[in-house]
Parts: C-alpha cells; structure tokens; sequence
C-alpha cells in the first residue's frame, strides 16, 4: 500500500488512541470519583470544551479548507489563523479565569470556581494547538497529526493512571493534566509545522475570518448537541436526584465512542473534497466522499446497535455495578450521539467544504436549539431519560438535514442498495448480539467474536471493499493524491 494510505490509516489510528486514552480516563475516574464528584468533574469539563470549541470561531476549519485551496508552500492562512487564534484564546482565557465564580453558582458546582480556574488553564494551549493540527492537515500531513494526537492522548491517559496509582485523584488534579497534555502537545505539533509558519501576520485574516464565522454557529449548534443534556440536569439543580448528573456523564461519555470515526476522517474528508472541487470538479469531490461515507454507516450502524444492546453490561464492565441505572439513556443516546451526531459533523464538514459553511450553520443551530428547548423542557420531570430524548431529536434533525443538503449540493452519496445491506447486516448482528450471554468480562469476548463475524460479514457481501478503503483515502482515480490528481503520487511530508 501508498505511503499516503499508510498515512491517512495512521491518523485515523491516531485518532482511535485518542478516544480510548480518553476512555480509560472516564473510567479511571468514574470509579476513583464515584458519580457526584464525577457529575461535577462531567460538567466542568464540557463547559470548558464549549468554550473551547466556541472559542476557535471555526478557525482550524477554515484552515484546513484554505490551506488545502493554497499553493503548495505557501504559509498566509496559517500564520493568519495562529496570529488570530493567540489573540483570541488569549482574551478566552482571561475571561473564563475571572468569570469562574459565576459559572459554578450558573451549573451548581459548589466550590466556588476554583474548578473552573483550574480549567481555563488549559484553554491558550488546546485552542493553537488545535489550530496547528488543521494547519497540518491541510498541508495533507497526516502522519505528523497521528503523531502529535497519540502524544497527546498518551500524556493524557498516563498523567491519570499516575493520579489514580498515587491515590491523589481529583476533579482540580484531572483537569490540570488535561491542561499538561494540551501544553505538550502544542510544542511538538509547532515544531512540526515549522518556525516561519508562527511568525505573525495579518495577511489572510479577513478571508479567514469571512470562513470562519458561519463554521462558528455550526459549532454553536454541534456543542449544544453534545452538552446541553448534562446541563439541562445541571440547571434542573435540587429537581433531579444527586447522582443523576454522573449517571448521566456516564452515557454520554460511552455514546460518543463511536464519534472517533469522524474525528478520524472528518479531516481528510474537508480537504479531500476542499481539493477535488478547487482542481477537478464536482465528481472528483463525490467520487472521494463517498466511500468515506459508505464506511463510516457500516461502522457506525452497526455500532450504535451493538452499544443499545449491551448498554447495562457495558456501564457494569467499564465503570461499576453504581452506573447500570444510566442504561436506558445509554440506549438513546446511543443513537443519537454515536449515529446521528457523528453523521452530523461528518456530512457538516463536507457541506464546509463545498463551500456551503453558512448551510452547515443553520442546520446545525436548527437541531442544537431543538435539543436545547426539549432538554431544559424535559429534564426537570423526567431528569436523565428527558435529557436523552432532547438530544435524540436534536441529533436526528440535524444529520437528516446535513445529509440531504449535501445530496442536493453534491450528489447522491449513498446508494440504495449500499444502504439496505447495511440494514441487513446490522439486523443480523444485534440477532446475534441479543443471543450471546455476555456480562463481566465474558463480555469483551462477545465484542471480539461479534467483530469477526461483522468482518466476514462484510467481506462476503462485498459491503466495503479494498477498493473502498484506497479510494477513501486518496489512491483512487481522480481522488487528490490518486493517478491524474495534481498532486498524484505525492507523499505527505515526514513528522
């Protein structure tokens, strides 16, 4: 195989790192924590991953695009987008540290907002550092990003296994690793990208920024998806019970899983079609979407049914017997954040890269407000299960609406047949996932067998191919970086 399949398997492999790194962590402090302090640990962090996210004013996306569109060499997007994005998340940083306070007595962290404090030390480093990864993936570097991304997942994961074998774990103690790995991570992500790249310079900033602000309210819209069920519980206060909040953080923590399939490829995929549309046209565009999008449903069908199936004996293997109570949510969410969230940024960022950011936005905010009424609406009398349902109809307005936009825009994506025998196989799966006894760690056995059966699965039905998977990642005909291409045969650039 390429180097540049090579390449792309090792991001994507990067990525899967990242989210079992960040796993382990949920379930090192699930059980060090127990599900009040990790409800209140739960919160924190995804009111800070918020403002993170917010914060990048969709920045890194808009890099990534222009960069990909830039002359091979050229460094204007990405010194603008690094002089922007200190300044900003710069600012951020300031105003997350003095409004800590307010924010604790906002989401009833009892603790006067040293928490958040805490936090927002994190905030300057996880901000470029994201930046510096578009920049990277726009210049189709993707072994330097697998690189840098397990380094950070790594830092991450064992800085907690430190805590947790030292009997010091805590909520302050997990969210200045987090801060530790980010502050890491940038360094060796900026050496890789280069000194003159972190030179500053405004050049560029207004067709950034022009990119970035429509990508901003899609990231509006995405948080709001992923958070506003924890919050909605978090507002509701004394109105849901105390472990509520943990059981909850709980579900969501496991539903997302799947989500690492589009962090995965999501990066690929907006400058893949980003490339395709600025040098070779429309179906050169679809023609490398589409297995992407062909593989990822095969994944994440199936997935999301496997997880709903096993929800109680999940919690009990991952966390402890304490957070079996959180499966019905599991179920939900299950599907709405491990399908159709993952599907929703996956079909938005392609939409990003179509140049069509402002429909991105809207949709995304119109599935975000969605889940935000019904939550707040339903958490109260029906707590965790209300939370869930919220996000369920959010996530579902949201990909539905993504994907037939991109269709509209782009062509068709899917095929019908494609879509019915994925149908098939997962039916075919969950019969067999409902049959096979697995509680403990019998359990894991059943997942490994269940993913050798899928395999075969596929296999004999030709569902995903080689051929796939080679043009996914840039070796077909009229992908970028395939015979014909402009950049035809050329291999990214060593870390």
């Amino acid at each position: 195989m390429s180097a540049r399949f090579g390449a792309v398997a090792a991001q994507t492999g990067a990525q899967v790192l990242v989210s079992i790194a960040g796993y382990a962590t949920v379930v090192i402090l699930g059980r060090e924590l127990g599900p009040a302090m990790f409800g209140a640990y739960s919160v924190v962090y995804s009111v800070l991953l918020a403002v993170e996210t917010l914060g990048r004013l969709g920045i890194p996306q808009a890099i990534n695009k222009l960069v990909a569109e830039e002359a091979d060499g050229s460094l204007r997007a990405g010194r603008a987008g690094i002089t922007v994005g200190a300044l900003v998340f710069g600012t951020l940083f300031v105003a997350f540290f003095l409004l800590s306070p307010w924010l604790a007595r906002w989401f009833n962290i009892d603790d006067g907002g040293h928490s958040f404090r805490v936090a927002s030390l994190d905030i300057p480093f996880f901000g470029l550092f994201f930046i510096v990864n578009a920049i990277l993936n726009g210049r189709q570097r993707f072994l330097a990003v697998a690189v840098v991304n397990a380094i950070y997942a790594l830092i991450k994961a064992f800085g907690i296994l430190a805590l947790a074998a030292a009997d010091r774990t805590s909520v302050d103690g997990a969210l200045l690793i987090n801060a530790l790995g980010s502050a890491i991570a940038l360094g060796i992500a900026a050496v890789m990208t280069g000194a003159p790249t972190w030179r500053p310079s405004f050049d560029g900033a207004r067709d950034l920024l022009r990119l970035a602000v429509p990508v901003t309210f899609r990231a509006l819209g995405s948080q709001l998806l992923i958070s506003i069920g924890l919050w909605s519980l978090a507002f509701a206060g004394a109105a849901v019970a105390g472990d509520a909040k943990g059981l909850f953080a709980a579900a969501l923590s496991l539903a997302r899983l799947p989500n690492v399939v589009a962090l995965g490829i999501t990066g690929v995929a907006l400058s893949a079609i980003s490339r395709s549309l600025a040098r070779e046209g429309r179906e050169a565009a679809l023609a490398a979407f589409v297995p992407m999008a062909k593989l990822m449903l095969a994944i994440l069908v199936p997935s999301a049914a496997i997880m709903a199936i096993e929800a109680g004996p999940l919690l009990e293997l991952l966390l402890s017997p304490g957070y079996v109570a959180a499966a019905p949510e599991l179920r939900i969410l299950a599907v709405s954040l491990g399908l159709g969230f993952t599907m929703a940024i996956t079909l938005s960022a392609a939409l990003v890269a179509c140049s069509a950011a402002d429909e991105a936005a809207v949709i995304t905010l119109v599935g975000g407000g969605l889940a935000t009424i019904l939550s707040l609406l339903l958490a109260a009398p029906m707590g965790g299960m209300g939370a869930a349902w919220g996000t369920f109809a959010g996530c579902a307005v949201a990909a539905i609406g993504c994907g037939w936009r991109l269709w509209t825009r782009l062509g068709p994506w899917l095929s019908a047949g494609d879509a019915l025998r994925i149908l098939l196989l997962t039916v075919a799966l969950a019969a067999l996932s409902a049959i096979l006894p697995g509680h403990g760690y019998w359990l894991l056995g059943e997942l490994a067998l269940l993913g050798v059966a899928y395999a075969l699965m596929l296999a004999l039905t030709g569902l995903v191919t080689l051929r796939d998977l080679r043009r996914a990642t840039g070796r077909g005909q009229g992908v970028p970086g395939g015979p014909g291409s402009v950049a035809g045969g050329r291999v990214p650039d060593e870390p």
